[in-house]
């Protein structure tokens, strides 16, 4: 009957078996490890679920993308046309102003000369009141005015003096207005012409452009 080795012995074998059959023993913790980090088994369906979530994210991220660039061309279109109409309204709202002051404007062109003929004798009495005293050293000073205005001249004149009335020759000419008056002696002359003020006036509007002239008439 063999006797039981003993532990060295059992040791000595072991290591001697190993260096021959190149077996080392294998070790319980690295199979256990082995064991954890295993590759888990694919599953199809969590495959696909993913793919079609990442498609779904990616989906959603272009809609919401064009849908923004969908905005800003419509909110962009809307402020030019807002702006527009805008501009078309204050084109429009000038352009009635301009109308309604055009024709306030004319109809006052029409009724100054008809109220300077009405008035025309006290401004044309205003007028040889500021005028005759200053040309007294005058030997003679002419006074042309509308026959209908005659009358009330020569009565301005009497009371102006008898030196005025002496060196004043009163001249009446269907070719005055009737508010119109025009004085001159030897060395110069003055006037109140109702065609001139009345030109004055329409350039003045005219240069602000509250006034239709021919010209602008046909350039519109």
């Amino acid at each position: 009957m063999l006797a039981e080795p003993r532990p060295a012995q059992m040791a000595e074998l072991l290591k001697f078996f190993g260096e021959d059959f190149g077996a080392d023993a294998a070790d319980p913790s690295d199979e256990a490890a082995s064991d954890e980090t295993a590759a888990p088994p694919i599953d199809p369906e969590a495959i696909r679920e993913a793919a079609y979530q990442e498609g779904l994210r990616d989906g959603i991220e272009r809609a919401d993308s064009e849908r923004n660039r969908t905005v800003a061309r419509t909110l962009a279109s809307l402020e030019q046309h807002l702006d527009q109409a805008q501009y078309q309204a204050a084109q429009e709202t000038d352009r009635a102003a301009r109308s309604i002051a055009n024709l306030l404007i004319q109809t006052l062109m029409k009724i100054l000369p008809t109220a300077c003929a009405r008035f025309g004798a006290a401004e044309i009495a205003g007028v040889a009141r500021a005028v005759l005293p200053g040309l007294r050293q005058e030997p003679r000073v002419v006074l042309a005015v509308h026959p209908a205005i005659a009358p009330d001249v020569e009565a301005e004149l009497a009371r102006l003096g008898d030196d005025v009335r002496a060196r004043a020759v009163l001249a009446p000419s269907e070719s005055m207005a009737p508010g119109d008056i025009s004085i001159t002696w030897q060395d110069g002359s003055a006037a109140r012409d109702t065609n001139d003020l009345m030109q004055c006036i329409a350039a003045l509007f005219t240069q602000y452009g509250l006034l239709n002239t021919p010209e602008a008439g046909a350039a519109d």
